[in-house]
């Protein structure tokens, strides 16, 4: 069995900085893709630094998480969209454009895949009122209602 230092997420083995324990064969594929260092005394220092101020950046991005979710959390966003004849969407509404909303209303940027519409593929097919949650952080989830109108044209 070799130890190393994990350099890359590995599934079902490990996170970043990781030390663990592998059959040789394996640790010398990890160390020859680039995934992996072998965990001598200098990389274990190194891996515990890095694990500190991963932790310090953890907590600043913590902080901000907590700073958005007191803007936006229960908020209304509105967005106009085409209607057809019929009185339905021309276009759905994705959560990239509801990211945009955010950012012109709240002055916050969200990655759209933190946001998560109540159906499986992250769109509104419909107009009225849409409850959609924001992952802002592990445990910080915002709720947000999106309220989609005709566009007057």
């Amino acid at each position: 069995m070799a130890k190393v230092v994990l350099l890359k997420d590995i599934d079902k083995l490990g996170t970043v900085g990781k030390i663990v324990d592998v059959k040789d064969g394996y640790a010398r594929h990890l160390i020859s893709s680039g995934k992996a260092v072998v965990a001598n005394q200098n990389e274990i220092q190194k891996s515990k630094d890095r694990k500190s101020s991963e932790e310090y950046a953890e907590l600043l991005d913590k902080k901000e998480s907590e700073r958005i979710f007191g803007l936006i959390n229960d908020q209304i966003v509105d967005v106009s969209v085409k209607a057809g004849d019929n009185g339905k969407l021309l276009e759905s509404v994705t959560n990239a454009k509801i990211s945009d909303l955010m950012k012109s209303k709240f002055a916050v940027e969200i990655p759209k895949n933190k946001i998560k519409i109540e159906n499986n593929d992250n769109r509104i097919y419909s107009f009225g009122a849409h409850d959609v949650s924001v992952h802002l952080f592990k445990d910080i989830i915002a709720n947000v209602r999106v309220n989609v109108v005709q566009e007057n044209i």
